[in-house]
């Protein structure tokens, strides 16, 4: 029986493993050829995520004349990071706890705060502080409409004080809301977070979310 306890007997590392033992091979056969292949393969997908210098046209070119390949490659390229990537996900999902609510938030809020747990989980660390402030905003307005049946054309900062005033939301929470805010504001327009930044926003998002849908 399998323990589960026991790292050597995740299915991660079993696929780690096999993709070691199979560079090895590979390597042994032509290592100077594995390394420039690895490198143009690195060099090209990093240039297709994001910027790219016009230097990278020929090797563009050169994927293009070599569709297989180039399949074969960008296959190859993300299975090993998907791969290598899998114990940062693990390991960030076990901190997490549920969202246990008494109402069933709207699809928009439910999808922001999965997307912002997902990008958290896989290391979008901006994303998913920006993706937290936007769950947190939807499921705010959400209660402000519930509650006073309107949804004030203002910022963020104007409906949580709204919320406090007519004691819809306690201090606490609304302190936890404002974490969040600023936080957000931060990535937008400062600087990008750090996973402890983007764990610490999505746990006040969260908190915040269980109070707003909590039974009435």
């Amino acid at each position: 029986m399998v323990d589960p306890d026991r790292p050597t007997e995740l299915l991660s590392e079993h696929l780690r493993w096999y993709i070691e033992d199979a560079d090895e091979e590979q390597a042994a056969e032509d290592p100077e050829a594995k390394l420039v292949v690895d490198k143009l393969i690195r060099a090209t997908t990093s240039s297709l995520e994001g910027f790219a210098p016009s230097e990278m046209t020929e090797l563009l070119t050169f994927w293009q004349h070599h569709a297989a390949s180039w399949r074969w490659a960008v296959d190859d390229f993300y299975t090993r990071e998907s791969v290598r990537s899998i114990g940062d996900i693990v390991r960030r999902f076990l901190r997490l706890t549920p969202v246990l609510v008494g109402r069933i938030p709207s699809p928009e809020v439910s999808v922001y705060l999965r997307e912002a747990t997902r990008c958290f989980l896989h290391g979008f660390f901006q994303a998913s502080v920006a993706l937290s402030r936007t769950a947190l905003e939807a499921g705010i307005n959400e209660l402000l409409l519930r509650r006073l049946g309107t949804v004030p054309r203002a910022d963020l900062i104007d409906k949580l004080t709204q919320l406090e005033r007519f004691h819809i939301l306690d201090r606490e929470a609304t302190n936890a809301a404002h974490e969040v805010r600023k936080a957000g504001g931060a990535v937008l327009h400062k600087s990008p977070a750090a996973e402890s930044v983007a764990f610490d926003t999505l746990v006040r998002a969260r908190r915040v979310l269980t109070k707003i849908y909590e039974p009435e």
